[in-house]
């Protein structure tokens, strides 16, 4: 329905919100130094920032006739926007990498696959905005792998206990994103379970060829 594609919509809007926020705080704390995070934002923040069209998604359902709840947050999404705070404050903000590698993969893993089928099924005015990036002439495959290799050389770049941290922070943010999605009901809950499940089958793919290279 309307109002769980809202409900859902909301709690990614305050988690990419905060997300872009720590990370915008980084790149203003570094000061045109380079810092790991501060770089890996600056390169890729035109494209990856999402809270924007999450908020211009919600403006549509408002449009309408649901009435959004705008500053509402479920018991999940404020354990996970805690977390991202957290992260944020420590290591210069090391584990936001571990949090941008898990949420914005998955928007571009699984939203070519949701986007429009989600406007369909929802008599949406358009396809959500939230899933629909900018890559000019890159496909997305050929963008994933910027945003992997920028990645790699991040951690390169990060000391042990910095890079343990974002590690950590990744492996949290599934498990922050699975709470959240359990609080949603099945249409909503179906569909962000199978982008994240695109996401993990292509990381663990990833993972292994690092292995064999």
């Amino acid at each position: 329905s309307l109002v769980t594609y809202a409900n859902f919509t909301v709690a990614m809007h305050h988690v990419y919100t905060e997300m872009e926020t720590q990370l915008d705080r980084v790149v203003d704390d570094d000061d045109g130094g380079d810092g790991a995070v501060a770089k890996l934002w600056r390169e890729h923040e035109t494209i990856l920032r999402r809270a924007p069209s999450l908020k211009r998604d919600l403006e549509d359902v408002q449009g309408m006739g649901v009435d959004v709840g705008f500053e509402h947050l479920s018991k999940g999404t404020r354990g996970y926007v805690d977390a991202i705070r957290r992260c944020g404050r420590e290591h210069e903000g090391a584990g936001l990498l571990g949090h941008l590698y898990t949420r914005y993969l998955a928007d571009l893993f699984g939203g070519q696959l949701l986007g429009r089928p989600t406007q369909l099924a929802l008599g949406l005015p358009a396809s959500p905005r939230h899933y629909v990036f900018d890559l000019g002439e890159l496909s997305r495959r050929e963008y994933i792998e910027t945003i992997y290799l920028g990645l790699n050389r991040a951690g390169d770049d990060l000391s042990c206990g910095a890079r343990e941290a974002a590690v950590k922070a990744a492996h949290e943010a599934f498990g922050h994103n699975k709470v959240v999605y359990r609080e949603s009901p099945p249409l909503v809950l179906n569909a962000a379970r199978g982008a994240m499940n695109v996401v993990t089958g292509a990381l663990a793919g990833t993972s292994r060829s690092g292995k064999e290279a």
